[in-house]
């Protein structure tokens, strides 16, 4: 469905996505009436380790959201459109995980519930087994979207480093009777399958999240560093550099002192260290600020995204960290021996200087990321789909001389 049309792919996605909703509002509203307060207490049998090492392994849930990100070239909108899409399916599926583990574990008590089927035999254990036959459907329609989304994902990424060559650049060809990525949609149904087929499900799930932490991590790294620094400006890079190593110092050994059971002022000096190396850089100029959307109050929040996702990442042990970072060497000896020549030569993506950019009466009529790209290609001589994003200007808000074709 993924390589015969994307459209189509979003109306079953949606589809899908209703009977997903409506089964767990089902659920909700058998299990809550039946709830027994008892089964609450401890409420944190394990404590704020067993907290963390649970969130660390069930990162992965999240993993779609950020995938999201992955369609920008397909959104009308994207620098509107895709925050939007993000942050509101985020905050609605984590409202509603909360509300299915306070059913789950009001109904049994937690030393009692089965991992196999816990909202099935928790059902049937009351007398009413058949809500749990309609569990039954909606984990399949859930695991359908996960699969769906995922998969649309991964193709994207797929082809965007085909399209840069960092891998072979005929899986960036999209279909010219489709308008798809069905190279890349086979590619990733092999690679996806070839895991699920051979990894068993606890060191696939602890890597999945091992990786999801990661990236993310990466991305709030990045918007710090986007912030305050200036794309080749030597002057304003080492104040970002230091200051963030101090950032990363802390929170790193925040999270190691916490895995380790370290003494609590251990923590707590390791907190400070981050704390001062995150309000350190409200001393540096903004070098960059987005017209459409901005995160909220910046570095707090990026700076916090980096020490969750390392304290999290502590907390999947040992087997997780050996695992990745052996991909992590796979990788990176595939780019220096492929990847880093490759890119670095003449291919479909190149650069275009163009001798005079568009004034400020040319951007007014620009509304979108569309029409920024139609002015741009009408300036570099081209088509607007072969402009991509480029470098945005700090002041303006729009691409500098050197747009990426």
């Amino acid at each position: 469905m993924l390589a015969f049309s994307t459209k189509e792919s979003s109306k079953f996605n949606i589809v899908v996505t209703a009977i997903n909703l409506a089964t767990i509002l089902i659920v909700l509203l058998a299990a809550f009436p039946h709830v027994d307060s008892s089964n609450y207490e401890p409420f944190a049998p394990k404590g704020l380790t067993g907290l963390f090492n649970a969130a660390a392994v069930v990162f992965f849930s999240y993993i779609g959201f950020d995938t999201v990100a992955t369609t920008a070239e397909e959104v009308k909108n994207p620098k509107l459109d895709l925050p939007i899409g993000i942050v509101g399916s985020l905050g609605v599926c984590s409202v509603l995980y909360s509300l299915m583990c306070l059913a789950i574990t009001g109904l049994e008590k937690y030393s009692k519930i089965d991992i196999n089927a816990p909202f099935s035999e928790a059902f049937r254990d009351i007398g009413i087994g058949w809500v749990g036959r309609i569990v039954s459907v909606g984990a399949v329609a859930g695991i359908v979207t996960s699969l769906l989304v995922n998969l649309m994902g991964q193709a994207r990424i797929y082809m965007v480093l085909g399209r840069e060559e960092l891998i072979p650049s005929w899986i960036a060809r999209i279909d010219p009777q489709r308008s798809t990525p069905l190279r890349a949609t086979m590619v990733t149904m092999c690679t996806a399958g070839s895991l699920a087929l051979f990894l068993d499900i606890e060191i696939l799930s602890s890597l999945v999240s091992m990786g999801t932490l990661f990236a993310l991590g990466l991305v709030s790294l990045a918007v710090i560093v986007r912030r305050y620094h200036r794309s080749g400006d030597a002057e304003t890079f080492w104040p970002v550099a230091v200051r963030v190593g101090v950032l990363l110092f802390g929170a790193f050994f925040q999270g190691l002192a916490f895995e380790l059971k370290w003494h609590p002022v251990a923590n707590a000096i390791f907190l400070v260290v981050w704390l001062v190396g995150t309000l350190s850089l409200t001393r540096l100029s903004v070098a960059y600020e987005p017209l459409s959307f901005s995160v909220p109050l910046k570095p707090l929040t990026p700076s916090l995204g980096v020490l969750f996702t390392l304290h999290l990442m502590f907390s999947l042990g040992r087997g997780a960290y050996l695992l990745f970072g052996s991909l992590q060497v796979v990788g990176a000896v595939g780019y220096v021996l492929y990847g880093m020549h490759r890119s670095q030569g003449d291919g479909p993506v190149g650069e275009v200087r163009m001798s005079k950019l568009p004034s400020s009466e040319d951007w007014r009529g620009a509304r979108s990321e569309r029409d920024d790209r139609k002015l741009m290609a009408g300036f570099a001589g081209t088509s607007d789909e072969a402009v991509m994003p480029g470098e945005w200007d700090v002041h303006v808000g729009r691409p500098k001389p050197g747009v990426r074709l």
